[in-house]
């Protein structure tokens, strides 16, 4: 049954929706009327945006032909209180656990959790039930089994705003294929999702908070326990923007008063640093543009108020975009120093809200920022050789984000030449790789509007990189050993790094090994929510990574999961020698890298070099030295691998099952999300081959030690790695994932772990014989008709033939 569209506002006047005296005319956030014969223009001369627009009114077309035949198909899959009729929502330990009061007609649900963490999903809009509301329970669907069953909202996770989200979006999509097309279907389909959602959420009252929870308090919002997450008034805006001309002045102060609730709650519950500033920021401009100017509110709050607090608050709790440019990013480089999940998002945030704002003197500043065109540069610099970034702390693996090329691409295409050719080239590169496709690009309404229609002609997709570049905000160094054409599958990429910045995990002197076209020792991301004792135990921790704990034993907090923004504590690595120096573009035989640091409990060195021996044969090579700061009778140290392998093989010794790594035995509570463990102690030299079968590669990497005395080798299953969630397929990264551990007891100082790390594809095979330690700093590794020596002396490493 469709809602009455009767609604009582907050102000006390009662406003029939079938009123038929129009509020505007013309869209004025992402075009104008104005616009429309270029985007038309575009639509029909550009392959990729035909494709767009064309899959976009198929996809929209399949809905509205389902509500052409039942009216209330599409907006009675929204998530609201169909039978509750709740006013207000009721919180307690940041979910919401129920609700109380009685509203004319249903209301939005709130968000059930903050934490995402949750055993079912939203189904497809195909599969949601219509009023879907038993009780204030809803039908959710179970991740394992694809079964629905009745779901107290607690236990929901983000599925009631990822179903709302999704229905607005297909609003949002069908109110501009009306201002396209002019055929009053869209409009009627866009309008009555948005009337009947924004209706309701006139009616709803404040949450009420019975746990006192300060943190609760101070972050939550209209809909969501984050403002951060209120990322569905995005496509209340852009619906309604494109249909001024088709809601009447009466809905139209409905929707405009609850757009302004929305973000003038996130304004003040927000954080005016790091990434959650950008997130708010970002749905300030969408709602602030989609409203009348100031003066046509009581408030005299339009949308150049809202536009001023974007570009140049100063508050409490929101920021500015131009304070942020000053302060939040790296000067000397432009580095965000955040986790690449968070920092490349962060820039492409701010590019976006610049187009947005791009006819303001401020938009238009932001982008020509030079900080913002180092900022750019500095993604680039963060990724290995196939484009993929490192995986450093609580991230996925990213690339270079493409929304922010097409929107710098766009800005530039007329006024700078040369950084068009250049954002042209970087893109061409995504897309010759297979990256990214202009043809199925996710945010259609903006790409049809913004993007320009044909990159530049660009010579070569190529991008120079460094040897070795020091991103100094995050603590890490990338070492590079290219090839021509930098073919991922022969070049080498690598990072060491220790903790410093926002969402970064007390990882230890840690590294992560790029070869035969993907990442080979891997940094595993974040656990299954912040919240949950998988992150915090085992991912955010040294057990998760390719280190050494002293005393399989060492721990360092570097997350806050419960803190507004996790901060970050420093645990740095003090860079003290490289070859060649810090950001040359010399092609060099090896470049290496000597770092260390130190705790209360241990000293730490690592030198980590990258050794080429031709285009097709290339090998890393690791010492590892570490020590107590208190010697004792007891002390060992623990070496780890973490692999991407499908399988490994132990090919010196005979491993046999063991149950010796476990907090019991006074290890690091990671050590109990170990499974098969099985353990030797070895004395010969070390050969452990790891075998992944990535897409179609077929890949490998062998790990070398020299002869030495006191280990034992460990095999274990550890958890997923979960930065290559969104980047690779599941059956990829969902598994266990194959670790390497190498105990000495006794210190490791004076006899280091030593390893070569050779990558390689499988039909190719590997090239190194054996690896022997000739010197007290000295060490020969040999291939069939070649032979390296490396020598380590005063944190310098050289290399002979």
């Amino acid at each position: 049954m469709k809602p009455k569209l009767l609604v009582t506002l907050l102000f006390g006047t009662s406003i029939l929706a079938s009123q038929t005296t129009f509020a505007n005319s013309g869209p004025l956030l992402l075009s104008s009327d104005t616009d429309k014969p270029a985007v038309l223009s575009k639509i029909s001369d550009a392959s990729w945006a035909s494709s767009v627009f064309e899959q976009m009114k198929s996809d929209v077309d399949v809905y509205v032909a389902k509500t052409q035949e039942q009216e209330d198909w599409m907006y009675s899959r929204l998530a609201m209180n169909w039978d509750t009729k709740y006013t207000t929502p009721i919180i307690s330990d940041q979910k919401m656990v129920s609700g109380e009061g009685s509203a004319e007609i249903a209301t939005p649900r709130f968000a059930g959790s903050r934490d995402w963490n949750t055993e079912y999903q939203a189904p497809s809009i195909e599969d949601l039930r219509p009023y879907n509301d038993v009780d204030g329970k809803l039908y959710l669907e179970h991740k394992v089994t694809g079964v629905q069953s009745l779901v107290e909202p607690q236990k929901s996770g983000h599925s009631i705003e990822i179903i709302n989200r999704n229905i607005m979006k297909v609003a949002s999509e069908a109110a501009f294929l009306y201002w396209i097309t002019n055929d009053e279907k869209y409009a009627k389909f866009s309008k009555d999702i948005l009337w009947t959602y924004m209706a309701g959420l006139a009616q709803k009252n404040e949450p009420r908070i019975i746990d006192n929870n300060e943190t609760t308090a101070r972050i939550i919002g209209v809909t969501s326990h984050e403002v951060i997450h209120e990322d569905i008034v995005k496509s209340i805006a852009v619906a309604y923007d494109y249909l001024r001309d088709y809601v009447d002045q009466n809905e139209a102060v409905v929707v405009e008063q609850g757009i302004k609730r929305i973000i003038d709650r996130v304004i003040v519950g927000g954080e005016a640093h790091g990434n959650w500033n950008l997130h708010q920021a970002i749905q300030i401009a969408y709602g602030g543009l989609a409203l009348k100017p100031n003066d046509h509110y009581e408030d005299k709050k339009g949308r150049e108020y809202y536009i001023s607090i974007v570009l140049d608050a100063d508050l409490i709790n929101q920021m500015g975009v131009n304070e942020v440019i000053k302060t939040g990013y790296d000067l000397d480089s432009g580095v965000w120093p955040e986790a690449p999940s968070y920092a490349f998002d962060t820039t492409s945030n701010i590019i976006e809200i610049a187009s947005l704002l791009s006819s303001t003197d401020g938009g238009a500043a932001v982008l020509d920022s030079p900080t913002i065109s180092a900022a750019i540069q500095s993604q680039v610099q963060q990724t290995y050789p196939s484009g993929q970034s490192h995986g450093l702390g609580n991230s996925t693996y990213q690339r270079v984000n493409a929304k922010l090329l097409e929107n710098i691409l766009a800005w530039n295409n007329e006024r700078n030449p040369q950084v068009a050719k250049y954002v042209s080239s970087v893109l061409g590169s995504e897309i010759d790789g297979g990256y990214y496709d202009r043809h199925t690009i996710d945010n259609r309404i903006f790409a049809l509007t913004k993007y320009i229609g044909e990159l530049h002609e660009t010579d070569t997709h190529q991008v120079d990189y460094p040897t070795i570049s020091f991103i100094k905000p995050l603590n890490l160094v990338l070492q590079r050993s290219l090839v021509d054409n930098n073919d991922k599958y022969k070049s080498l990429g690598s990072a060491i790094y220790g903790t410093k910045g926002k969402h970064m995990q007390a990882n230890g002197l840690a590294i992560e090994l790029f070869g035969a076209g993907h990442v080979q020792a891997i940094d595993p991301g974040r656990g299954s929510s912040y919240w949950q004792g998988d992150h915090q135990d085992f991912y955010a921790q040294l057990p998760a990574h390719n280190t050494v704990i002293p005393n399989g034993n060492l721990r360092y907090e570097a997350v806050v999961p419960n803190a507004l923004e996790p901060t970050g504590q420093k645990q740095e690595m003090v860079v003290n020698t490289t070859y060649p120096d810090i950001g040359s573009l010399e092609v060099t035989p090896y470049n290496y890298v000597n770092a260390s640091m130190v705790y209360p409990e241990a000293i730490q060195n690592r030198t980590l070099a990258q050794v080429r021996i031709d285009e097709d044969t290339a090998f890393f090579f690791d010492v590892f030295r570490s020590k107590n700061t208190k010697p004792s009778n007891n002390e060992y140290h623990d070496w780890f691998f973490h692999s991407m392998a499908d399988k490994s093989m132990l090919k010196s010794g005979a491993l046999k099952p063991s149950q010796v790594l476990t907090s019991k035995n006074g290890n690091h509570k990671g050590y109990d999300y170990f499974s098969n463990e099985q353990s030797t102690e070895i004395t010969e030299s070390l050969l452990v081959t790891f075998q992944s079968q990535i897409n179609e590669d077929d890949i490998a990497i062998n790990i070398l030690m020299p002869k030495a005395s006191n280990r034992t080798v460990f095999t274990v299953d550890s958890p997923a790695n979960r930065a290559g969630r969104f980047y690779y397929d599941e059956n990829i990264w969902n598994k266990p994932t194959k670790s390497l551990m190498v105990r000495q007891k006794g210190d490791a100082w004076d006899e280091p772990f030593v390893a070569v790390y050779e990558p390689y594809i499988s039909e190719v095979g590997s090239q190194i014989q054996s690896v022997e330690q000739t010197g007290i700093n000295e060490w020969v590794v040999k291939g069939p008709d070649w032979i390296r020596t490396l020598t380590l002396n005063d944190n310098k490493l050289t290399l002979s033939n």
